[in-house]
């Protein structure tokens, strides 16, 4: 578990990153989703940063360079929201500064997780890629990339 400011979960307890990368295959499809919990927009972001790392991965020699790769992208300061660059702003209410900071160090952390997790999914044992992953990597969520 990466550290940041999201509380750590026990054990094997599934999580919004579990979910997102279980339902991923099948919410990439999807031009239009609807909010309906807050939770939702985690699932969003989440979303986004998995269909990068896959089309990062897609112009990898192997699982090792991915990991490399994808690990730094993870560590890069991407906009959040109120910055003008940031996928999603009408997810998000105008917010204070400490706010601000906050969901970005939050995000961080997520899109750390996520990567950590998701190489074990998208790349076999042997290091070759998960064909059954990569087939979405030229998909784009609600036509939305980051």
């Amino acid at each position: 578990k990466k550290a940041g400011p999201a509380r750590q979960i026990d054990g094997d307890e599934e999580d919004i990153i579990d979910k997102t990368i279980d339902h991923f295959r099948v919410n990439v499809l999807f031009k239009n989703y609807e909010i309906k919990h807050p939770s939702d927009k985690v699932l969003v972001y989440v979303t986004l940063w998995i269909g990068k790392c896959l089309h990062m991965g897609q112009q990898c020699s192997g699982a090792q360079e991915a990991q490399r790769r994808l690990e730094m992208e993870a560590q890069k300061d991407y906009p959040g929201p109120g910055d003008p660059n940031f996928p999603f702003p009408m997810l998000f209410p105008q917010l204070g500064t400490g706010d601000r900071d906050n969901i970005k160090a939050y995000f961080k952390q997520l899109r750390q997780e996520t990567t950590t997790r998701l190489l074990k999914v998208i790349y076999n044992a042997d290091g070759t890629p998960n064909k059954w992953w990569f087939q979405f990597s030229k998909r784009k969520f609600m036509n939305k990339s980051m």
